[in-house]
């Protein structure tokens, strides 16, 4: 989508629920910042409000990295 001296590229700005599937997710261009498509992406989820620690919930800290992980090896396109 983007064009740069290294070539084409793009970004997956993307939100994973706790089964790491995709609810929402922005496409952009490479050369693209981050964080104008925070917002947008949050807004089309329902984000529960801050809770105090929950040991269970840390440990899905990495959900996200799992998504991309299963997006990149099954080559799934959402």
């Amino acid at each position: 989508m983007g064009g740069s001296q290294g070539g084409r590229t793009s970004k997956v700005h993307l939100a994973a629920d706790r089964r790491c599937h995709p609810p929402a997710f922005a496409l952009t261009a490479g050369q693209a910042a981050d964080s104008p498509q925070f917002i947008p992406v949050l807004r089309k989820i329902r984000v529960r409000g801050p809770v105090g620690h929950d040991a269970d919930l840390y440990k899905e800290r990495n959900t996200v990295d799992r998504l991309i992980n299963k997006m990149i090896t099954t080559r799934y396109a959402p």
